[in-house]
């Protein structure tokens, strides 16, 4: 009896060992390895598109910003123009804007350009300007838009090159 205790023991402990053994060949079968090694890859690739595609361009730039050297190693271009004093539109000329702006040119030549066409630039401001209400510019939304007037207004005018910003040095409105 006791003979066959131990043997059923041994029995089935070698059983344990055959189904460890298995475990441990399953766990370097080669599906096993193609599944985690796939797995592995597409983190690996996923990382690099987000290094890539979001935190290079963000990086860059903070590189590009006014007064600094860029891609094209060369430093960007400001324009200051002088103040520019509009009434506001539909307000009765009770309320006025005060505005100075500089624009971030892409190259020296538009700098030239924008000196000979500096009447027709700023009757265009003033144009565009006169034409806003307080309600469309008193908030940041507001002032976002109306840069991007601006530069698509001027860009229009230009012929060679562009305006990259428009920077608002003084916005007033009394």
């Amino acid at each position: 009896m006791v003979k066959k205790e131990n043997q059923e023991k041994e029995e089935s402990q070698e059983k344990k060992e055959e189904r460890s053994k298995k475990k441990k060949k399953k766990l370097f079968s080669s599906k096993f390895l193609l599944f985690y090694g796939g797995i592995l890859i597409a983190i690996l690739i996923g990382s690099y598109l987000l290094v890539e595609r979001i935190l290079v361009p963000s990086v860059s730039t903070k590189e590009n910003s006014p007064g600094s050297f860029n891609e094209n190693n060369f430093k960007t271009i400001i324009y200051p123009f002088e103040p520019i004093i509009v009434n506001l539109a539909g307000t009765g000329a009770k309320r006025y804007l005060r505005v100075t702006i500089s624009l971030e040119l892409d190259n020296s030549k538009v700098g030239e350009e924008i000196e000979k066409l500096s009447p027709r630039l700023i009757d265009s401001l003033i144009t565009l300007l006169s034409s806003k209400t307080l309600s469309e510019i008193e908030d940041t939304k507001g002032k976002v838009n109306l840069r991007k007037e601006i530069i698509t207004q001027l860009n229009a005018e230009l012929s060679t090159g562009r305006i990259i910003n428009v920077y608002f040095t003084e916005f007033i409105i009394q």
